[in-house]
């Protein structure tokens, strides 16, 4: 039986993984859009 202490530092850092797993797919998405910006306005 794993402690309450210990579950909630997994829970945790399960839930900042997917925090920076969505940020980096959001920044991915910024950049597309720079860049279909930059071609559209060439």
């Amino acid at each position: 039986m794993i402690g309450l202490r210990e579950f909630a530092s997994l829970r945790y850092d399960g839930f900042r993984n997917n925090l920076s797993v969505i940020s980096h797919c959001e920044r991915n998405l910024l950049n597309l859009f720079q860049f279909i910006l930059c071609v559209i306005l060439d």
